[in-house]
């Protein structure tokens, strides 16, 4: 919890942003239906943004807009440069150049009543003004900015696929360097680097759900699908949920590495490598990933790591290139973040942090845990749990908040460590409606992840 002048500081800055908030239900000493073990008020990692209402929701046709269920869902968060993206201009600037912009990707459509598709929205300032279908910085006809970037026949898919739990990420002209895959496909900016969109299909008579479509783009708006493949599912389990992908360095090569949800019961977590990316993907554990489980057979799941853009150093006009995964802070240890049912079984679930010195494949210890005021660990609660009998039903994260996606907050990049803000985007769901939206929250990024921007170089 936060004392003394951080405290202070909190009320001042978080709340400005906020606009108010009541993410802290102190007086509520009851819990819904749900009967979570421990009554407390939600823990202050995170402030919500924007307290009753999301950050995004369902407007469009090809989101389930006028279907009785319509969702926006899955987030991935990151900040972009302005282009050119590979500038090598060294020109001092004591202000620097943050005049790029953050992208928000997501999954959208209505509840498999019409096709899943995955789309993207752009702010300049998440913080100070809301997000538009259209980039500032793209050239006029470039694209439609109203339809889905991936999914029911754009980005090389057919029309009868669902395209579900993206990952977005860039890997640089340097990694690619160092892969050796004869048959990698020859996409690629003029650094060498490309984009990697990996999703889940449900497709076919039989809805196979055990495929992940991998598409490349050079500015990861434009993508070409490259590999229709079968990651092997794990164990007893039936089907994929969410993902996370990063890339390694280990003994001078270049290793890929994922973290995959699945049905197995509850959904479960476990680690995946790949030399290429591609067509080689192996289970790494033996079992699910240890640590991150919260109650007996409840599900964990939503696996997300920092996306972070490049640092390229301190008192450059350009201090920052395109966006990683940068799971490492700056001890070395692996950061995540997931969500886990408070409950045996699927639901309610909240939002956790974890932490991993060694192996990816775990074991990971979930931050936070205070058996008195926080007994599980949470850093962003759902609604349902505070609310009273009537309230619930009506709000937008009444029974999940999931699948969170962290950045940090790169206007604040000048200012001390310690008055650095970060980004939480997660789901806010309402099961019992049939509901889906984005909410955003906010908190400090030194505290959430120590070494900041400076570990993505």
């Amino acid at each position: 919890m936060l004392r003394g002048w951080r405290a202070v500081l909190t009320n001042l800055i978080l709340a400005v942003v906020a606009g108010g908030d009541e993410s802290n239900h102190s007086n509520h000493t009851s819990h819904s239906s749900w009967k979570v073990p421990v009554p407390h008020p939600e823990p202050q990692f995170w402030r919500r943004v924007r307290p009753y209402g999301p950050a995004l929701n369902a407007t469009l046709v090809w989101q389930g807009f006028g279907t009785p269920h319509p969702i926006v869902c899955e987030p991935q968060v990151m900040w972009t440069p302005p282009p050119p993206w590979h500038s090598r201009e060294t020109e001092k600037d004591e202000k620097g150049d943050l005049e790029g912009e953050y992208r928000l990707y997501f999954r959208a459509g209505g509840w498999f009543t019409t096709p899943q598709v995955i789309g993207v929205v752009f702010s300049s300032d998440p913080l100070r003004e809301g997000w538009s279908y259209r980039s500032k910085y793209w050239e006029t006809g470039a694209r439609d900015p109203f339809m889905p970037i991936s999914g029911a026949g754009y980005g090389g898919t057919s029309y009868d696929e669902i395209q579900v739990q993206p990952w977005i990420f860039y890997q640089t002209g340097r990694q690619r360097r160092r892969q050796n895959t004869p048959d990698m496909p020859t996409i690629a900016d003029r650094d060498g680097g490309v984009w990697w969109l990996y999703a889940g299909i449900h497709a076919g008579p039989e809805e196979v759900h055990n495929q992940t479509s991998v598409s490349l783009s050079v500015d990861g708006l434009h993508w070409q699908l490259v590999r229709r493949q079968s990651v092997p599912l794990a164990g007893n389990c039936t089907m994929f949920g969410n993902r996370v992908i990063w890339i390694e360095e280990e003994a001078e090569r270049i290793v890929f590495h994922l973290l995959q949800e699945q049905l197995c019961g509850p959904w479960k977590i476990y680690h995946y490598t790949s030399s290429d990316g591609l067509s080689d993907w192996s289970v790494a554990s033996t079992g699910p990933v240890p640590g991150l489980e919260r109650v007996p057979n409840g599900m964990f799941g939503g696996p997300s790591m920092p996306v972070h853009p490049q640092f390229l150093g301190p008192g450059l006009r350009r201090p920052f290139g395109l966006p990683v995964p940068a799971p490492f802070d700056a001890s070395g240890a692996r950061h995540l973040w997931f969500h886990a049912a408070a409950l045996g079984g699927n639901l309610p679930t909240d939002v956790y942090h974890a932490v991993s010195p060694g192996s990816a494949s775990g074991p990971w210890t979930v931050l936070h845990v205070d058996n008195k005021t926080n007994p599980l660990g949470a850093e962003l609660e759902h609604r349902g749990a505070y609310l009273n009998d009537t309230e619930r039903w009506t709000t937008w994260e009444y029974d999940q908040v999931s699948d969170p996606s962290f950045t940090y907050y790169v206007q604040d990049y000048l200012l001390p460590p310690a008055a650095r803000r970060a980004l939480l985007f997660y789901d806010g769901g309402n099961n019992a409606n049939g509901t889906g939206n984005i909410g955003m929250a906010v908190g400090w990024a030194e505290e959430m992840f120590p070494g900041g921007l400076a570990s993505s170089q």
